[in-house]
């Protein structure tokens, strides 16, 4: 499969379902990586409990204004934290847990320099515009990438200056 086609998969199924593109930057990527590999209902209930909405698993207007209201690092902070729970609490967790939690921590660190990033002040150092899901490729580190054929990481990183 092309990455090509593993960016529309990515985009319909979930970016979609977790409203990817109305979060606030850090927000909707630890959201959107949750849900890729627990599922959708799983990490929007994560959210809701944090947030303390009714939990239902579906990403409404309620759930996303709750999220938008959140202090940005503690939303990550604590969305990474119940993963990791969630994550340390299944049985196959000595099998894979290693990776999990390097998955978890380089989202962690990702999501909150984008965090940092979204509270620069505009003016004379124009503050970058939030990025749409396409764009949120041009980041595939650490754990991220293993899914990815060797070329296409090497292609994305040429193309957004990450070599």
């Amino acid at each position: 499969m092309s990455l090509a086609v593993a960016d529309q998969i990515y985009k319909e199924k979930y970016a979609t379902a977790c409203d990817f593109d109305a979060l606030n930057s850090g927000c909707d990527c630890v959201l959107f990586d949750f849900a890729v590999n627990s599922g959708i209902s799983r990490a929007i209930k994560y959210a809701q409990i944090i947030t303390e909405c009714s939990v239902d698993g579906e990403m409404g207007p309620q759930t996303l204004k709750a999220i938008n209201d959140c202090k940005p690092e503690n939303f990550v902070n604590t969305l990474c934290n119940r993963r990791l729970s969630f994550l340390k609490s299944l049985r196959i967790w000595g099998t894979f847990g290693k990776g999990w939690n390097n998955r978890v921590r380089d989202l962690r660190q990702y999501s909150l320099r984008l965090v940092e990033q979204a509270k620069k002040p505009q003016g004379l150092m124009e503050t970058p515009k939030k990025e749409t899901f396409e764009a949120k490729s041009m980041l595939i580190k650490g754990a991220w990438n293993k899914g990815y054929h060797p070329e296409d990481v090497k292609q994305l990183r040429e193309l957004h200056g990450t070599e």
